[in-house]
């Protein structure tokens, strides 16, 4: 990326040179047919690129062009940025991920003990959510992003035009994320009617049901425990078994029999992971065992690892966890704060 930015493959011209370099003026170049754009920022914070004439003997006086439209290689740089580096943040929800963000650094720095201590003071905090502690790290590109392209603009602002700032930049990176990962899906799997419907959840959770049974020789009714997969009532009192799970736990064998090539290796596989699975599969069960036991309970015997979480909890229960409140500056006592 770097050598991509230095070299400047941008052309926003029919033979124009363009440069990337903002300090240490360069002349442009005089050879024959080359004329050089370099970058100039407004008064009303726009960038725009200009368009010299040669230097050198000329015949006719030739004006300065002026483009506004940004050039394709800093477009192509921040385009692989966000797909490889960025993560989808809610605009609406940046205010709070902010004041978590600059709290849990106040908390490394030894300015606070803890979230709850920092949000006793601070009326933002109190809305926080286990979603916004997820998404604190998902802020350091756009951030990044600011500093690079605004570091002026977005370091002299009030903080609530920064705020503002990084909520529509969070926005346009969460657009266009979305639209790479429509074109890259439909190019390996569109079709005429665009695109299949197999969601990447169900397949994990199918893969996740087929080594629960084929490791662990769970029933079929007991893989539709561990996954809360829903009985069909009349084949269960005909058969004793989960159809669904049947179903799930055929397609991801032979999903993961496809990945690893052949069964015998899938053989392998299960050998491999089924201490871990295990244990796993213990912790599930004492989930079970616990009265009133939800999502934060999930969480927390299952170490915050969100991809697990997305596997077992069913899509009402995962949305009704990431929306639950953190329950910050609460100052009652025997409260256990959130650290």
């Amino acid at each position: 990326m770097e050598h991509l930015k230095d070299v400047g493959l941008s052309r926003p011209g029919g033979g124009l040179r363009t440069t990337q370099k903002r300090d240490d003026f360069e002349p442009p170049p005089q050879e024959p047919g080359e004329e050089v754009a370099r970058p100039v920022r407004l008064k009303d914070g726009r960038t725009v690129w200009v368009k010299l004439h040669r230097w050198g003997e000329q015949r006719d006086y030739q004006a300065p062009q002026v483009f506004a439209e940004p050039l394709p290689t800093d477009r192509a740089i921040i385009a692989a940025l966000a797909v490889l580096e960025a993560r989808p943040v809610d605009p609406k929800r940046v205010p709070v991920v902010l004041r978590i963000r600059d709290a849990l650094r106040d908390i490394a720095d030894g300015a606070a003990r803890d979230l709850n201590e920092v949000a006793l003071t601070d009326p933002v905090l109190k809305s926080a959510k286990v979603s916004d502690l997820y998404a604190t790290d998902d802020l350091v590109l756009p951030i990044a992003l600011l500093r690079h392209y605004r570091n002026t603009d977005f370091e002299t602002v009030s903080e609530e035009e920064r705020v503002a700032m990084l909520q529509r930049l969070c926005g346009h990176l969460k657009e266009l994320l979305e639209a790479a990962y429509k074109v890259q899906a439909f190019l390996e799997s569109g079709g005429p009617k665009g695109l299949p419907t197999s969601r990447v959840r169900e397949i994990e959770r199918c893969m996740v049901a087929a080594e629960l049974k084929d490791a662990l020789r769970l029933s079929y009714r007991e893989v539709g425990e561990a996954l809360k997969i829903p009985l069909d009532a009349e084949y269960y009192a005909l058969k004793g078994s989960n159809k669904r799970a049947e179903d799930m736990v055929r397609r991801g064998r032979e999903l993961l029999v496809q990945v690893l090539g052949d069964e015998e290796t899938y053989d392998m596989h299960l050998e491999a992971i089924r201490p871990a699975l295990d244990r796993w599969h213990s912790l599930l069960k004492v989930v079970e065992e616990r009265p009133h036991s939800g999502a934060r309970v999930f969480a927390e015997l299952l170490e915050n690892q969100p991809n697990l979480l997305k596997i077992l909890l069913p899509e009402k229960e995962l949305k009704e966890y990431n929306d639950e409140p953190l329950g910050l500056g609460r100052s009652s006592q025997g409260e256990t704060p959130v650290r």
